[in-house]
């Protein structure tokens, strides 16, 4: 790869498991401007011939953890033959690869996913090897990969958080002062003219350090509720800034304490429709997702406290 001279690098594994027609199909795909071609084997119009049971299992299961984690459609993640423009290459940087094994499949897609390359899936044909012996040995490389993988998820997410930090505070000082007075007199607007004068008086004489471990405590669940937005929002095909994102959620949450029925939620989708032209049908499915989500893990939770109750009843 590092090597490679051309405008688009294919790898293919020597044992001609890929099929070399194929090929032709993934190069059409990055002619039509995408940066990075998956050849998937399960997609529809994909296939597999003499593929092992354990490895099929394994390979179902990351895969499809990685889908979650980051958001990715596709469905054949780990699979080596794609194509990469040699721009997709250069940005992440051959010589800065950390893997140098099979797990070069996981770290070079996931790294170009998260630089914001752009990509799609291609239908592809696999067919296991007649002779000799495979070389990926699932006993040897599943922790690799496993590594590879959270390693991945937690850089991707300090990337992200940076990036949106940097944007929720970008601007002078003046503006960043600014816009915290106006959030306490905010504040304090609505402790007045509600029925929060009881919890006004509370926050009042709390310890300051428990009101900055609340604090802590909020931003942390808003940061959680940003990416866990932006994972359900990418399955739909839909990857948007998270700093958009973590300031639409913070907007939703402030209508919900003025308007009823969560209409701030409502709002959040037409922040997303009005900044990204994100469609009100996938913002809005995003949230509702989210919302039975919450309830599961509600349930969830009371289940795991009435069993412990009863289990307290007995002695």
């Amino acid at each position: 790869m590092r090597n490679a001279k051309g405008d688009i690098v294919i790898p293919v594994m020597g044992d001609l498991s890929d099929d070399p027609q194929d090929i032709l199909k993934l190069v059409r795909k990055i002619k039509e401007g995408y940066d990075i071609a998956y050849g998937s084997r399960f997609t529809e119009g994909g296939s597999t011939d003499g593929y092992p049971p354990a490895k099929m299992v394994a390979n179902r299961a990351f895969n499809n953890m990685a889908r979650l984690l980051f958001g990715i459609r596709h469905k054949d993640i780990t699979n080596a033959f794609k194509a990469y423009r040699k721009e997709v290459l250069d940005g992440i940087g051959i010589d800065n690869l950390e893997a140098s094994g099979f797990d070069l499949t996981v770290e070079i897609p996931l790294k170009a996913h998260i630089m914001g390359f752009t990509s799609a899936e291609v239908a592809v044909t696999w067919h296991g090897r007649e002779r000799g012996e495979a070389k990926l040995k699932l006993s040897q490389n599943a922790s690799k990969y496993g590594k590879r993988l959270l390693s991945l998820f937690f850089i991707g997410n300090l990337i992200s958080l940076k990036d949106m930090f940097g944007s929720v505070v970008a601007g002078s000082k003046w503006k960043l002062l600014g816009a915290m007075l106006i959030g306490i007199l905010l504040l304090m607007g609505i402790f007045s003219v509600s029925e929060y004068e009881e919890v006004y008086i509370i926050i009042k004489n709390t310890s300051m350090p428990y009101v900055f471990l609340g604090f802590i405590g909020v931003t942390g669940a808003f940061i959680m509720r940003t990416w866990r937005w932006s994972v359900l929002l990418r399955t739909s095909g839909y990857v948007l800034p998270r700093d958009i994102l973590f300031k639409s959620l913070m907007f939703g949450s402030l209508l919900n304490y003025f308007l009823p029925a969560r209409a701030g939620d409502i709002a959040r989708g037409f922040a997303l429709k009005s900044t990204e032209k994100t469609p009100m049908g996938i913002s809005l499915t995003s949230i509702v997702v989210e919302r039975a989500m919450d309830m599961f893990t509600l349930a969830l939770l009371l289940v795991q406290v009435q069993l412990c109750y009863l289990e307290a009843t007995r002695f």
